[in-house]
């Protein structure tokens, strides 16, 4: 018998990585046009405007743990927002415990150009893992560039151990 799990994180979770030291006031930001990430966070999720180069965006995911033996058949991510025609998300990475995984994925290889539109993506991965997860999302910027993250998540399939009957 299969088991599937799945875990989802709201979009206001996202971390940034590459923020400045200290955040300015919004008539700051309006002067200079948002050189740096600039992070709304409301209920629909994480705006983050920023002008020029590329930053990653981090989503620690809960992940089960279960102790004693198991096999993961695989499992998919998946991650949902809008984004305008300024930003273009380029690459998703997995992490597992402090450790890059082998699923690297460049985005135009499967998905061609996500930029100018919500989207709702989702990657399958046929990978083991034993740790926490974390997913990176690389997003690249021209000037008024913005994405809003709405959230993203992990769905597991497994082999039931054999004590599960």
């Amino acid at each position: 018998m299969a088991y599937r799990w799945e875990f989802r994180v709201h979009g206001v979770d996202v971390h940034v990585q590459n923020e400045p030291d200290s955040i300015a006031t919004r008539e700051e930001l309006d002067d200079v046009g948002y050189r740096f990430p600039n992070p709304r966070r409301n209920s629909q999720g994480a705006r983050i405007r920023q002008n020029h180069g590329g930053n990653w965006f981090h989503f620690a995911i809960p992940t089960p743990a279960y102790l004693g033996p198991h096999v993961i058949d695989y499992w998919e991510l998946f991650v949902w927002g809008t984004v305008n025609a300024q930003a273009e998300l380029k690459e998703v990475h997995i992490w597992s415990g402090g450790v890059p995984t082998a699923a690297k994925l460049v985005v135009d290889d499967f998905y061609g150009p996500i930029t100018d539109r919500e989207f709702s993506e989702r990657f399958y991965i046929n990978e083991e893992f034993d740790n926490s997860l974390v997913i990176c999302i690389y997003v690249e910027f021209e000037p008024g560039g913005e994405i809003t993250f709405g959230g993203a998540g992990v769905r597991i399939y497994a082999d039931a151990p054999a004590r599960w009957g």
